[in-house]
C-alpha cells in the first residue's frame, strides 16, 4: 500500500534532523544556590553548548559539571561536551559536594578565590577562559592540557606549578602585577612550546632558568618593575629576538643572563637600573651589546 506523501516527507524531515550537527549555542547561567549548575542547564541541550558564562559561588557539584560541558568527567575521560569559551569573571567558590575530580587524590574546592586545582584539565575543547576579577591564586594543573590561545593573570594572582601545563597551542601570555612572588615562568608554563611573546609587569623575583628551551618565543617584554632577576634566564631560544625591560630593574644576578639564543639582536633597559651584574651573552652571535635609554645607577661588569 502506497504511503501518504505527508508521512514520507514527515520521515524524510526526522531523518535529516538526526544527521545535522547540533547547533552551536551561546548560554549564560546565574547560579543562586551552590550545587544547581546542572540543574539550570537543559540535559537536552548541553552538549551543544560552546560558549558559557556563569555567575555565582560554585562548588564540587558545579565543577563537576563544568567539566563535563568542556568534554571531561571526574576521572579525566572524554565526554561529549565542547564548550570553548568560558566567562568566569563573576564567579566564586565554596566548599561543598562531592569531589569534582579524581586522580592521586580526590579535589574539592580551596577557597573563593583560589582556581581550584585541576579545573581544566584535559578539557582540550577549551580554547578562552576569561578568570574570576577576584582571582588570587591559579591553582596546579588548572588548565593543563588546553587548547587555549591566549591568557592573561590578573593583577596580584599567584600561578602554582603546572598552572599551564602542555598548552600546546598557546602564544601569548600576559601577567599582571605579581609582587610578593618568587615566580617561575618554566614552571607554570611547562611543555608550552608555542610561546611566542610574554609581557610581564611588576614582579618581585624571577628566577634562573625561567625562559629556556622555547622554541617559538621572541619577545618579552617586563612592563613594570624588576625586584630582582637571576642570572641565567634565557637560554635554549632559538627565535627570540628581543628582551625589553620597560620600567625600573632594582637588582641583578650574575654576569650570565642570556645563552643560545642565536636570533637574540636587542637587550633595552628604558628605566632607572639600580645594580645590574650582566655581562655579554654565550652563543648569542647577533648580540653586540645592552641598550640603555634609560640610567644604570651601578654596573658590577667591568
Amino acid at each position: 500500500m502506497r504511503k501518504p506523501l505527508s508521512v514520507l516527507l514527515l520521515a524524510t524531515g526526522l531523518l535529516l534532523c538526526q544527521a545535522l550537527p547540533m547547533v552551536a549555542q551561546s548560554v549564560r547561567v546565574k547560579v543562586k544556590t551552590p550545587g544547581t549548575l546542572a540543574e539550570r542547564i537543559k540535559a537536552k541541550n548541553k552538549y551543544a553548548i560552546t560558549s558559557l558564562k556563569i555567575s555565582g559561588a560554585l562548588n564540587g557539584e558545579d565543577i563537576r559539571t563544568l567539566r563535563d560541558l568542556c568534554g571531561r568527567d571526574t576521572l579525566g575521560k572524554e565526554t561529549p561536551g565542547r564548550v570553548s569559551y568560558v566567562d568566569l569573571r563573576d564567579v566564586t567558590f565554596v566548599p561543598g559536594g562531592r569531589p569534582y575530580f579524581y586522580a592521586d587524590r580526590n579535589y574539592s574546592v580551596r577557597s573563593a578565590h583560589y582556581l581550584p586545582d585541576c579545573l581544566f584539565d584535559k578539557c582540550n575543547s577549551l580554547e578562552s577562559v576569561v578568570l574570576p576579577e577576584r582571582t588570587d591564586t591559579i591553582g596546579m594543573y588548572s588548565f593543563a592540557h588546553t587548547a587555549l590561545r591566549e591568557v592573561r593573570v590578573p593583577d596580584d594572582c599567584m600561578v602554582r606549578i603546572h598552572a599551564f601545563y602542555n598548552c600546546r597551542q598557546l602564544t601569548q601570555i600576559e601577567l599582571g602585577r605579581m609582587p610578593h612572588t618568587d615566580f617561575m615562568f618554566s614552571d607554570a608554563f611547562a611543555q608550552c612550546d608555542a610561546i611566542r611573546r610574554v609581557r610581564l609587569h611588576d614582579i618581585d623575583y624571577v628566577g634562573g632558568g625561567s625562559f629556556c628551551n622555547m622554541p617559538h618565543l621572541e619577545a618579552v617584554d617586563f612592563r613594570g618593575t624588576v625586584g630582582h632577576i637571576d642570572g641565567y634566564v634565557f637560554s635554549g631560544n632559538p627565535r627570540l629576538k628581543a628582551i625589553r625591560f620597560l620600567g625600573n630593574v632594582i637588582n641583578t644576578g650574575g654576569t650570565q643572563f642570556v645563552a643560545d639564543c642565536p636570533e637574540l639582536t636587542s637587550v633595552e633597559f628604558c628605566g632607572v637600573v639600580f645594580n645590574t651584574y650582566f655581562g655579554a651573552g654565550v652563543n648569542t652571535p647577533q648580540f653586540k651589546a645592552y641598550t640603555v635609554s634609560g640610567v644604570v645607577l651601578n654596573s658590577g661588569v667591568q
